[in-house]
């Protein structure tokens, strides 16, 4: 019986053990970041418009599991004349129109100023992003959870961020504070 209650109670934590080794951390020094997905994230390219009519080329690093949606897209804005500063207000805009803002505070990670928002979404999930500009490239990560709060995945991933060399970063391992 003793055997019977103790595995009730093991079996939940050697699975979140389980799951928390899937996440690793990918790192992209052509792109000057690391951050870490639950799985192997796809990579696609693509173009976007900025306000200013500049054409934008854009790669997007994406992954879906069971544990939510995450994404992180990076567009460079060389050919643009946006400032920093006006692409991440953009950036943040658009991410507030996906629901009730919960947190849109100013950030930092490495050296580099940005903004994290925690969105209560439209669509009942919840989202955490991130929104960076670094070296003429916008950073914007995005994670999608379960609204009900049982997963730290979109935290997770969002606190992962790291900027590598001379994209801010302090050696090859930066820090957040």
């Amino acid at each position: 019986m003793r055997i019977g209650t103790i595995a009730v109670f093991l079996l939940p934590l050697m699975a979140s053990a389980a799951l928390a080794q899937s996440w690793q951390e990918y790192r992209y020094p052509d792109l000057g970041f690391s951050v870490s997905f639950p799985g192997e994230p796809k990579i696609t390219d693509g173009t976007a418009k900025a306000s200013d009519g500049a054409a934008l080329t854009q790669k997007v690093f994406s992954f879906s599991g069971d544990s939510g949606d995450f994404r992180v897209t990076v567009a460079d804005y060389s050919g643009s004349s946006i400032a920093d500063d006006a692409a991440i207000s953009q950036a943040a805009d658009r991410l507030r129109g996906a629901g009730d803002v919960l947190v849109d505070v100013s950030a930092r990670v490495n050296r580099n100023y940005g903004r994290e928002l925690s969105i209560a979404g439209k669509d009942g999930k919840r989202l955490v992003a991130a929104i960076f500009f670094v070296d003429h490239r916008l950073y914007v990560l995005e994670g999608r959870v379960r609204a009900d709060g049982a997963s730290p995945d979109a935290t997770r991933f969002q606190q992962s961020l790291n900027f590598l060399g001379g994209f801010g970063g302090f050696g090859q391992r930066g820090f957040r504070f």
